[in-house]
């Protein structure tokens, strides 16, 4: 009677085992599945502006028409788009990540790909494929993870709202100290369709051909620290960006659009600068108060191309600075409410054509946004924001605008903590 107990015993044991290690076989096909979510934001605008007046607006000097975005500031209810993210190790040597986006007006974008090394020692990273640039702070977020609604000034200005995404290398060192300092430069290949400040592509220009850059042509480098003090958190990062500026564009007439560009840029060398710095407070588990703020800057040292009355290309040299920030403040004061204020502010440009000084009258360029936030849950919430904006014109005439808007942002599936 022992020994059939005890090999009943046995038998089980080993069912167990069995049945245990073909649970966590590594080679099981669902072990391969990467992980996918969906995050989807909806939005509804309420503005003192009529939609047909919107694309009219500019702010003189730093941009003529609105950025590429897929959040929405027309007037009423909108998707403004559906992100699919994947992610997983392919294998001990290397992670992958992509994000497509869908938004309608904009078709399917394959927002990022790339690959992240495991393997290089030392604490140096590579990143290859299609990625947003880590050089500057707001550059790397996605829409979804953005503090406000909408993108600061200076990013939409000088970046695009969505900030630099192109295809390159990004090559990072960490310093193997107790103290975050890290170094990083990244080459691009400089001609992204979002492009607002860096362009390698020829154009034409009445009589005049632009050729294109030799490829990469733009090029970044940056350094980033943080350090904590008991409760309090430090980040602070520099940037520099230089690469090729092929540009076309067009100022408005009468209120529209004009698709043929009356001037165009030539610059070999084009650099925006950045500095960063961030501030949080941590409270406790649940709350916290940050402050965030960028300068930015722009160089463009090149050649202006225009066309006079009798269609002839004048070529004239163009010295250009550009510069703006933002500074914001966010309160998580609750486990489910979350406030914020932010200031944009964009100084007046100092531009030579052929040596002379242009002058400007551009004063007072300034955006205030005011944002509150409900979270149903971390998966979902809620945001109501306000701005006035004191930065646009319309047809040399200062038009300040007010908007109201509502967005609802929620996923599903396992997403990455996002960097600090």
């Amino acid at each position: 009677m022992r020994s059939r107990i005890i090999f009943f015993v046995c038998i089980m044991y080993i069912s167990v085992v069995f049945y245990s290690n073909a649970t966590e076989n590594p080679f099981i096909q669902n072990k391969f599945n990467p992980d996918l979510s969906l995050i989807a934001d909806m939005a509804f605008i309420s503005s003192d502006i009529k939609d047909e007046s919107r694309e009219s607006l500019e702010i003189p000097e730093f941009m003529h028409h609105p950025p590429h975005s897929h959040m929405n500031k027309n007037r009423g209810l909108y998707l403004n788009y559906l992100e699919l993210a994947f992610s997983a190790p392919v294998d001990p040597f290397f992670d992958f990540f992509a994000v497509t986006t869908i938004a309608p007006g904009h078709g399917i974008e394959l927002e990022e790909v790339y690959t992240d090394t495991k393997f290089l020692p030392y604490g140096f990273a590579l990143r290859a494929g299609k990625f947003k640039s880590g050089a500057l702070r707001h550059s790397q977020k996605h829409a979804h993870n953005w503090d406000f609604y909408d993108s600061p000034i200076i990013y939409d200005a000088l970046l695009g709202s969505e900030g630099l995404t192109d295809v390159g290398l990004r090559l990072t060192y960490t310093l193997p100290i107790d103290t975050f300092v890290q170094l990083g430069t990244e080459i691009y290949q400089g001609s992204s369709d979002e492009a607002v400040s860096f362009n390698a592509d020829g154009y034409v220009f009445g009589s005049e051909e632009i050729k294109s850059s030799p490829r990469p042509s733009l090029f970044t480098g940056y350094l980033k620290t943080s350090f904590d003090i008991g409760d309090n958190v430090f980040l602070l990062g520099s940037a520099i960006m230089y690469g090729q500026s092929n540009l076309l564009d067009s100022h408005h007439d009468e209120g529209k659009m004009d698709e043929t560009p009356d001037h165009a840029i030539n610059a070999d060398g084009t650099i925006i600068y950045g500095f960063e710095f961030t501030y949080k407070y941590i409270i406790d588990a649940y709350r916290y108060l940050s402050f965030e703020s960028e300068y930015l800057g722009r160089i463009i040292d090149g050649d202006l191309l225009k066309m006079n009355e009798d269609g002839d290309i004048e070529r004239l040299k163009l010295e250009k600075v550009n510069s703006g920030l933002y500074a914001q403040l966010v309160f998580k004061f609750d486990k489910l409410w979350r406030t914020g204020i932010r200031g944009d502010y964009l100084f007046s440009p100092d531009i030579k054509i052929n040596g002379e000084k242009e002058k400007m009258d551009l004063v007072n360029l300034y955006r205030l946004s005011y944002m509150i936030e409900y979270y149903f849950t971390e998966f979902s919430r809620l945001r109501l924001q306000y701005n006035y904006d004191h930065s646009r014109y319309f047809e040399d005439r200062m038009f300040p605008i007010q908007e109201f808007i509502f967005s609802l942002n929620f996923a599903i599936g396992p997403h990455g903590a996002h960097a600090f």
